[in-house]
């Protein structure tokens, strides 16, 4: 197997990461790992030094324009309720169910919720966000007098 064969493979694996959500990221360093597969099929005799060095070149390079390019078309402008300081999430809210699936609405997004115990609340029940598992709410139900 000779080594252009192996920064394709790396760029295929990074490319179908990128699906899993990388945010352009991996997508620059797929494309990062393609310029040094376009280096090894016109010089072959590059050696494993040569081939980090324009890898980590290109990437430095790329990566940055496709955030830059990235941001450009997608403002941050919309809140998140991910990466935002505020107590938004530990506001009470209604239980909803939406295509089949239970979770809680936040700044118009859709959280699948479900107890610490990994149990589900019913739709209409209100509870407050307690921290994410990933994508997933993890909720206690608020306290009723």
């Amino acid at each position: 197997m000779q080594a252009w064969h192996l920064w394709a493979i790396a760029a295929l694996l990074l490319g179908l990461a990128e699906l899993m959500g990388g945010q352009f990221i991996l997508l620059g360093l797929a494309l990062a790992a393609s310029v040094v597969m376009v280096v090894m099929m016109l010089a072959p005799n590059t050696g494993l030094g040569g081939q980090l060095l324009i890898f980590g070149v290109s990437a430095a390079v790329i990566v940055p324009l496709i955030v830059i390019v990235f941001r450009q078309y997608f403002p941050g402008d919309r809140f998140s309720v991910m990466n935002e300081p505020s107590d938004e999430a530990s506001v009470p809210r209604d239980v909803v169910e939406r295509d089949g699936r239970i979770g809680v609405e936040i700044y118009g997004d859709f959280y699948p919720a479900e107890f610490r115990s990994g149990l589900k609340p019913e739709p209409g029940m209100e509870v407050v966000v307690v921290e994410f598992r990933g994508i997933v709410a993890l909720v206690q139900a608020t306290q009723t007098d």
